[in-house]
């Protein structure tokens, strides 16, 4: 988890499912799709790091968990809303 940025975490949680080789594929197709080229490569780095062995194994629990984190069900947020992205400046500056 704690390889994971934030920005990361939301993609997960949006583009995500328990299963590692599904949530790869729809990410690549969501890169495919994508407009910014920042946000391609940011979106192909989240791919090429979900590969890396250590979080490889512990995919399905890391997954749970960001559903946790960013559930808008669990009390701590006003009905309504929900975590959103927050922009980073990289991209504006590239």
């Amino acid at each position: 988890m704690r390889n994971l940025k934030v920005e990361e975490m939301q993609l997960i949680y949006w583009f995500g499912c328990p299963n590692l080789k599904n949530t790869k594929e729809r990410l690549r197709s969501v890169a495919l799709l994508a407009t910014n080229n920042c946000m391609k490569k940011r979106i192909i780095r989240l791919c090429n790091k979900l590969e890396r062995r250590g979080l490889a194994e512990q995919y399905s629990m890391v997954y749970f968990h960001i559903c946790e984190l960013f559930s808008p069900d669990d009390g701590t947020r006003p009905p309504g809303t929900s975590a959103l992205m927050v922009p980073n400046d990289d991209c504006m500056a590239a």
